[in-house]
């Protein structure tokens, strides 16, 4: 059974934020109200910001090996600035914005690299589109309502990150060598792209406005 754990750093009367589990390590996780830019998560963020034009870049130039090694870089990095976030209590509004600005940005540049390269299927194309056009109105939803986008887990409380693993199916199913690998990965990204949004809508539903930050003290 998960226990809260003792804050040393939380100001008196604050509850103690919840131990989660994460790959086995003990964490201790806030809600993402800290408008902090410079952090580590945020620094972790920002370095796979050179994988995604290098990814494209090696795509284009046919050297799959290359591309998928951007990929593999993009996605280490993605699961680590969560788990920075929660190690280090310093999740933020604009880290979790930036994480999914450069998830959406990875998803595009690979579907149009792969789009020039005559590789990508138009079916897989629609669902994409409409995804994001369903997750963009979710976003502006829950900012009128005050809401944090959700945070999603699963068990055993590992946040649910679906961007770099929807990228690495995509380009498995333009790239494997046989036909029918290809197609396996082009259905299994189609049934994680519609399996995601169906999540993170169920998740905003529940979502709740976030609680005003109290004013600083004047002197």
């Amino acid at each position: 059974m998960e226990q809260n754990l003792p804050d040393s750093s939380s100001p008196a009367g604050e509850p103690r934020p919840k131990a989660w589990s994460y790959f086995g390590t003990k964490l201790r996780a806030r809600p993402a109200t800290s408008r902090r830019v410079l952090t580590w998560p945020n620094l972790v963020t920002a370095l796979r910001m050179p994988f995604i034009p290098a990814m494209v870049l090696a795509g284009l130039e046919h050297r799959d090996a290359w591309m998928m090694a951007c990929v593999a870089g993009n996605y280490a990095l993605d699961m680590l600035d969560g788990h920075l976030a929660r190690l280090l209590n310093q999740a933020s509004r604009f880290g979790a914005l930036f994480d999914k600005a450069l998830d959406a940005i990875s998803m595009v540049s690979a579907v149009a690299m792969l789009a020039y390269r005559g590789t990508f299927p138009l079916w897989l194309f629609a669902i994409i589109a409409v995804k994001y056009a369903i997750l963009f109105s979710l976003g502006s939803w829950l900012a009128r309502r005050k809401c944090d986008y959700p945070q999603v887990y699963f068990i055993p409380r590992i946040r649910l990150g679906f961007g770099a693993p929807t990228v690495a199916g995509i380009i498995c199913g333009a790239i494997l060598p046989w036909q029918g690998a290809r197609d396996i990965a082009q259905w299994a990204t189609a049934a994680l792209l519609v399996v995601s949004t169906v999540v993170f809508l169920a998740a905003a539903a529940r979502a709740r406005p976030r609680i005003p930050e109290p004013m600083a003290r004047a002197n």
